[in-house]
């Protein structure tokens, strides 16, 4: 009968594991844009080892965050392959380590095998999180080191427990900052959240995690890290709005924890719902910040999903009241909550630009606060929670689809590797390896962050500027349908006929075409 339970454990393991591995078995290549820059230190550093950190080999960034670059060059010497071939698959295997852990820790919280099971089937497809950790990048390494800190945590441990958080902490420090930045703060709710409720032995065990990432991470900065990145100044308003939005949010946990909320569930549900569906539609539509694109409406449908469980939820929050361990759910989600509450409306905050990937790391916690409270409910819980899972599941298969195949402008088309643009910088370099390129973020990071050629934003050429003899401009199809890629968001339509009359195209091969100026063009 246990083993029947655990069926949903299994589908979730094997269906996130091939959901993980998609995009790079489908493409041939690693997926993630960033993943380019990676690469090429991989391959400095199986090539030129030992080597210092500071070398000017590397791209002068992501070697000052090194976790990711050394694990998987180690595990590409160790089975023969190159860090390319390696890559593409080696980060989303390791993040089906979450979908493990998320069941340990919620058997851990005195949930049932069913519950957990099915919890960690869910989490494994959410969208956009599984997709987001399918990518070489520094961060998706750093994920399954955040749950895994979260799970040691969650449990005594013991000396075994302290030796695990030294060893995880230390990794993280040295892999991504974002997510130790992101961490650090759930670990110090989670410390204030077991000196309440367990006493001076386990929250001192939260208080020295919360310490080894934060020491950890401000030598890291201060010997190494702020030679890759700057940490802009800090105003004393900034800093007091912060740590503002902490403090609200953290008597809120507490509040919640203790009360169960109070009475009205069916008010808290019909209020939560209003309110996060202006609060989503705000952010997402009507843009938070001038520098920020508005995303089309038609976007709030993957959001749908999650507003409906977290809201659901806040009716049933009761349940947190008589096992103290579940209280644990509701300080990891409120902590991430309130970076993204702060990244948002707070002062002039720095993590402005970042509130969607933010997301990727609050919808576990959520997933989790939803499904696990409504599986306390007979049978009206275990209805909706099904419902809620269908429709997540179908969102996250439609978002893979939208992002991956009809190449939707802000779902992270962009993230999608082609052979056809690495070949085109192959030729490039074969052809004349001192020649300067130009085109957009996409031409840049592979042409320039991988193969090494000599490149400049290519933008005022697609607008008429004439090209400068050893420029190549470089555009690929994509161009056509979303735009000139310039940062994380910003798409610009050009109109690439205009080539054709300014110009001569040297290389076509039905994905890129490449360009020269023409005299008198």
């Amino acid at each position: 009968m246990k083993n029947r339970k655990l069926t949903p454990l299994a589908a979730g393991l094997i269906l996130g594991g091939l959901y993980r591995l998609y995009p790079s078995l489908y493409s041939g290549l690693p997926y993630s844009i960033d993943a380019w820059p990676l690469i090429r230190d991989m391959e400095n550093l199986i090539k030129y080892t030992p080597i210092p950190m500071e070398s000017s080999v590397f791209d002068g960034y992501n070697n000052y965050w090194p976790g990711v670059i050394i694990f998987t060059s180690i595990y590409s010497m160790l089975l023969g392959l190159n860090p390319m071939e390696t890559g593409g698959f080696i980060i989303p295997i390791i993040n089906i380590l979450p979908i493990i852990l998320v069941y340990l820790i919620l058997r851990r919280f005195r949930y049932g095998v069913s519950m957990s099971s099915y919890t960690a089937f869910l989490i494994s497809i959410l969208f956009p999180q599984a997709l987001f950790t399918s990518g070489l990048t520094k961060e998706g390494y750093a994920y399954p080191l955040y749950i895994l800190i979260l799970y040691t945590l969650g449990i005594e441990g013991g000396a075994c427990g302290y030796l695990i958080s030294i060893l995880v902490a230390s990794t993280l420090v040295f892999t991504h900052h974002l997510t130790l930045f992101i961490t650090s703060i759930i670990a110090a709710f989670i410390s204030i959240y077991l000196f309440i409720d367990y006493g001076f032995r386990r929250g001192l065990k939260g208080l020295y995690t919360f310490s080894i990432l934060v020491l950890g991470g401000l030598i890291h900065y201060y010997l190494y890290g702020y030679k890759g990145f700057r940490i802009p100044e800090l105003r004393i308003g900034m800093v007091i709005s912060f740590i503002s939005y902490m403090i609200v949010f953290l008597f809120t946990s507490i509040y919640i924890t203790h009360t169960g909320g109070g009475k009205g569930g069916g008010i808290r549900i019909l209020a939560s719902l209003a309110l996060s569906m202006l609060l989503s539609y705000y952010v997402v539509a009507l843009g938070y910040r001038e520098e920020m694109v508005r995303l089309p409406p038609h976007y709030m449908l993957y959001i749908a999903p999650y507003i409906l469980l977290g809201s659901v939820s806040t009716g049933y929050l009761k349940h947190l009241k008589t096992v103290r361990e579940r209280r644990f759910i509701i300080f990891w989600f409120m902590s991430i909550s309130a970076i993204l509450a702060y990244s948002i409306f707070g002062d002039n905050p720095i993590l402005v630009g970042i509130p969607y990937r933010i997301v990727d790391y609050l919808v576990i916690p959520l997933a989790i606060l939803g499904l696990s409270i409504l599986f306390e409910e007979k049978f009206s819980g275990k209805a909706i929670a099904a419902l809620l899972t269908i429709l997540v599941l179908s969102t996250s298969l439609y978002g893979l689809y939208s992002s991956f195949h009809s190449y939707g402008k802000y779902l992270g088309y962009n993230w999608r590797n082609r052979l056809g643009c690495l070949e085109a910088g192959y030729w490039v370099e074969a052809f004349n390896n001192d020649i300067r390129v130009s085109g957009d973020s996409i031409i840049k990071s592979i042409f320039h962050e991988y193969i090494g050629l000599d490149y400049t934003p290519g933008l005022k050429y697609f607008r008429g500027y004439d090209m400068e003899g050893n420029l190549v401009l470089v555009k690929y199809d994509l161009m056509d349908l979303n735009g000139y890629i310039s940062g994380a968001y910003s798409y610009i339509e050009v109109d690439s006929s205009r080539l054709n009359y300014l110009s001569s195209m040297i290389y076509d091969s039905g994905i890129v075409s490449m360009y020269i100026g023409v005299e008198g063009g």
